[in-house]
């Protein structure tokens, strides 16, 4: 019956489409496919088999192919996901690994669904609060290119024939207005641009740039606070997966260390692990750790090693995290919204001031 089911979907897959790189939430769609279909009782094979003939993505499908192909020649489903390390991470491997050794794949992919979903939700709160300040600071930056390229140059003219002494702010605008009026000057700042973010981004790319970022996140006035949220959310979510997977636990801090995405939350981690090896406890090391986790991070995993339930720790963690990262993400436009209104107001005045007084001077003059 379950084959039945599984045909069915086959003969009713989509023309594949799109060809484009692997997400989080194409991942989590396959996974929890995947589990619906183990759970059916369908193999492995022929489960693959399945998703690879019903997803639309191209490049999903190729890589379901290729692990298909690799478990059809005697991989094991971990080793054939190894080579996919940028589909597949080294929680994502770990998990399965265990499922496979336990017997309970299944139950694996179930922990993953739920460590993918709250992945995918953190992320998708970032986009979403981060888009109404970006698109305000285009608007901005795109009404002062417009008016000094555009506007101004109608009243310089005007100015340079007035013989009048003209005031700083005027002659600023006079000075912006025609450095933006020439085609060179604009090629060289397209190209500065274009050569720094080129930079910054090889940089970033390095173990010395990632290092100076991401301290740097953690430390911006108002912003820091909620990178440390979103890592410390990440981190709590891989740990809860990790334990619940049966990870051993000093190899649980460590990726859930790279899971956070922030290179002073993984060195961290390390260091939680080799603490524990010397016989720390997780409670005495993140008491130490305050100005990174918190204060109610050490009460709770203390809690967590007193009753032995760790992973539910851990899980009521991620979840107290993201809800707080979900307000603060909320309230960012209370803070973003003022900024760019001084900014935008601040040109403007600026314009104001530097049109105005030369013609008030003027009317001075006549009068």
């Amino acid at each position: 019956m379950a084959k039945e089911q599984a045909k069915r979907v086959i003969i009713n897959a989509p023309v594949r489409k799109k060809l484009s790189a692997v997400n989080q939430e194409d991942l989590l769609l396959f996974t929890r496919q995947l589990h619906t279909l183990l759970n059916s009782g369908i193999n492995l094979l022929y489960a693959l088999e399945t998703l690879a003939n019903q997803v639309d993505k191209e490049s999903m499908h190729k890589v379901i192919q290729a692990v298909y192909g690799r478990i059809k020649s005697g991989f094991s489903l971990s080793k054939a996901l190894m080579e996919h390390p940028t589909v597949f991470n080294q929680i994502y491997v770990g998990l399965v690994r265990t499922g496979e050794a336990y017997g309970d794949l299944p139950q694996a992919l179930d922990n993953l669904e739920y460590f993918i979903e709250r992945e995918v939700n953190i992320k998708k709160k970032i986009g979403q609060a981060s888009t109404y300040p970006v698109f305000a600071l285009m608007v901005c930056i795109f009404f002062a290119f417009f008016t000094f390229k555009f506007i101004l140059p109608h009243f310089v003219a005007f100015f340079q024939d007035l013989n009048v002494e003209l005031p700083l702010p005027t002659r600023l605008m006079i000075f912006v207005t025609k450095t933006l009026d020439k085609p060179v000057v604009l090629i060289l700042m397209g190209i500065t641009t274009i050569a720094l973010i080129i930079f910054l981004k090889r940089f970033a790319s390095t173990e010395n740039g990632r290092k100076y970022f991401d301290r740097l996140k953690t430390e911006i006035p108002y912003f820091g606070p909620i990178v440390k949220k979103i890592a410390v959310a990440r981190l709590a979510n891989s740990m809860s997966a990790l334990l619940e997977g049966g990870i051993e636990i000093r190899k649980a801090l460590e990726l859930a260390g790279k899971a956070s995405g922030n290179y002073v939350f993984e060195y961290s981690m390390k260091q939680a692990s080799e603490n524990l090896r010397e016989g720390l406890s997780l409670t005495k090391f993140f008491a130490t750790q305050v100005s990174l986790f918190g204060g109610i991070f050490p009460s709770m995993v203390r809690v967590g090693e007193e009753s032995g339930e760790l992973p539910s720790i851990f899980k009521k963690i991620s979840s107290m995290f993201e809800t707080d990262v979900e307000n603060t993400l909320n309230s960012i436009s209370v803070i973003i919204e003022p900024m760019l209104i001084m900014f935008t107001g601040t040109i403007i005045g600026f314009i104001i001031i530097a049109v105005f007084l030369p013609l008030y001077s003027l009317l001075q003059k006549l009068g």
